[in-house]
């Protein structure tokens, strides 16, 4: 997953020579990309399954899923809410207390810094992005790699966002791209019935308030009186009016 927002506010590494020691220690190792990592432990060898994709003028969506052979599943969906922001769904299946650790890489002059219970960029002027965690994880900023060349690399930094939390286990993160931190919303999680549903509440200080839940596969989901069919609903209240939106999830 990378995030751009006028200029890159996520980022893959990028290119670096297969010759040199950091290629190995490094740059082909999961902490290096924008992934969760299951106990500190690399993500399995095998090929993620693309779930649902659809596009449209009020939202895109994307899921797909990585199993692994000790029983362990990860889903991951990103939901954009246009143009507003990202969010970013995590569920972990399986049995038994792990380590949950969502990595997100910036650029090598992004300045990024933790900032309350998320991490943003602090460029000067044009687009920045906060990361906002839906839940009690606990921030950690680390240094990562960037390649400067294929043979050169530079450190950078990554919020590592980590929380000990029993499976099957559901976990939210909103993007936010912001040209002044005014602007930046409060968020957190809801709880629901369904440990699997992840219900987030975005306020932001102009007084709009979406409400966002998102399944894991489709399911009939409730927000208030709206209730809709699929793998994500939205609900938009503000000075503009109210605005619903439902995502199907189609499947590939």
């Amino acid at each position: 997953m990378v995030v751009c927002a006028g200029r890159e506010l996520l980022i893959d590494p990028g290119v670096y020579s297969y010759d040199q020691p950091l290629s190995g220690s490094y740059f082909r190792n999961t902490e290096a990309h924008n992934v969760l990592m299951v106990d500190g432990a690399e993500q399995p060898a095998a090929d993620p399954e693309l779930l649902a994709w659809q596009t449209g003028p009020e939202t895109d969506f994307a899921s797909g899923q990585v199993a692994s052979t000790n029983g362990l599943r990860h889903d991951r969906s990103v939901l954009f809410v246009k143009p507003h922001y990202w969010i970013v769904a995590d569920w972990v299946f399986g049995s038994g207390e792990h380590q949950l650790t969502r990595l997100f890489n910036f650029p090598l002059d992004s300045a990024a810094q933790a900032t309350g219970k998320g991490a943003r960029t602090r460029y000067q002027t044009g687009a920045n992005l906060a990361v906002l965690p839906a839940d009690e994880a606990r921030l950690e900023m680390r240094q990562g790699w960037i390649p400067t060349g294929v043979a050169s690399a530079k450190e950078g930094p990554v919020a590592a966002l980590a929380i000990h939390s029993r499976l099957p286990a559901a976990l939210g993160t909103v993007l936010m791209p912001f040209a002044e931190e005014k602007t930046l919303p409060v968020v957190k999680r809801v709880s629901t019935a369904d440990p699997e549903l992840l219900q987030i509440q975005v306020t932001f200080p102009n007084g709009q308030k979406d409400d966002v839940v998102i399944a894991p596969a489709p399911a009939k989901l409730t927000l208030g009186e709206h209730t809709a069919s699929g793998q994500a609903l939205v609900v938009r209240r503000g000075p503009g009016g109210e605005t619903t939106i439902v995502v199907k999830g189609e499947g590939r």
